[in-house]
């Protein structure tokens, strides 16, 4: 596996590495030493109608975006669950600053 190393050459360096926003980067990249390989059952007809779904053409593309899909969901019913706390987010003072009239 692919240290940190191999980044820093291809932005310019450390420094060059410490100031990338990585979330620009693709995952491969922002996480070089979290990948690993592993051997599973997979449903096929499941995965093709992910696939389908998601857009996606290779199998490990499809588990990749099935899997950050899900951290996703789960981050925004979590940011869902943040703004329905009361009195967390003033809805009136977005509609207002948006130029919405009464």
């Amino acid at each position: 596996m692919r240290g940190p190393r191999h980044l820093e050459r291809a932005v310019g360096g450390p420094a060059a590495l410490d100031a990338l926003d990585d979330t620009r980067l693709p995952d491969e990249a922002r996480y070089p030493l979290a990948m690993s390989k592993t051997s599973v059952e997979i449903d096929r007809d499941i995965a093709r109608e992910a696939a389908a779904i998601l857009g996606t053409t290779t199998l490990r593309e499809t588990i990749d975006a099935s899997m950050r899909e899900v951290v996703h969901a789960k981050r925004r019913l979590e940011l869902v669950a943040l703004l329905s706390e009361e009195g967390r987010f003033d809805f009136e003072a977005a509609e207002n600053a948006w130029g919405a009239s009464d």
